[in-house]
């Protein structure tokens, strides 16, 4: 598993490197990033931080990739799930043991929701933020008993930031990744 993880690691990185110079740097960065997560998530406090810096970089990766590069909204929307990852990977962190649970914590979780609407004051950035911040309460209530089920939602919730990153200008956008 370690040899095959290794091999597509190493494609991966290439692949991304053939795009331009610096998708390649970010997706080595990635790279690195997820091997020490994966050496040192349950051994060190500060893994859910590192979780979080994973995802950062991916939306780095992808938007260094497109047309565009990295824009101002992709490096806030980046950010956002980083925070919203972070506040799920502490959260998850009280899965299997009790524990009262800081309220700071699920309010990280807003932060693509607080993006958004910083970026765009539209009705259809609110109605892009909608699915997520259902999904984020409906967390919370699950989460007054037992954490677990709350994770679940959250995790779920990640495509739901993704949505509010690309499709808050267009509500058939919305409806497409609704569908």
């Amino acid at each position: 598993a370690i040899i095959a993880a290794a091999a597509l690691f190493v494609v991966g990185v290439v692949l991304l490197a053939r795009v331009n110079g610096r998708t390649g740097m970010f997706a080595l960065g990635l790279t690195m990033l997820i091997i020490l997560y994966d050496w040192t998530h349950k051994r060190i406090r500060t893994g859910p931080l590192l979780m979080a810096g994973c995802r950062f970089l991916l939306y780095l990766t992808a938007a260094s990739a497109g047309l565009a590069g990295i824009t101002p909204r992709a490096l806030l929307f980046a950010a956002a799930l980083g925070i919203y990852v972070a506040g799920l990977s502490y959260l998850a962190r009280g899965e299997s043991r009790p524990a009262t649970i800081s309220r700071h914590l699920w309010l990280l979780l807003f932060a693509p929701v607080v993006s958004a609407l910083a970026l765009n004051h539209s009705a259809a950035a609110a109605l892009g933020c909608l699915p997520l911040i259902l999904c984020i309460s409906w967390a919370m209530i699950a989460g007054r008993e037992r954490i677990g089920p709350a994770v679940g939602l959250l995790l779920a919730g990640i495509v739901l930031v993704d949505l509010i990153a690309i499709s808050t200008t267009s509500l058939l956008m919305i409806a497409a990744c609704l569908v």
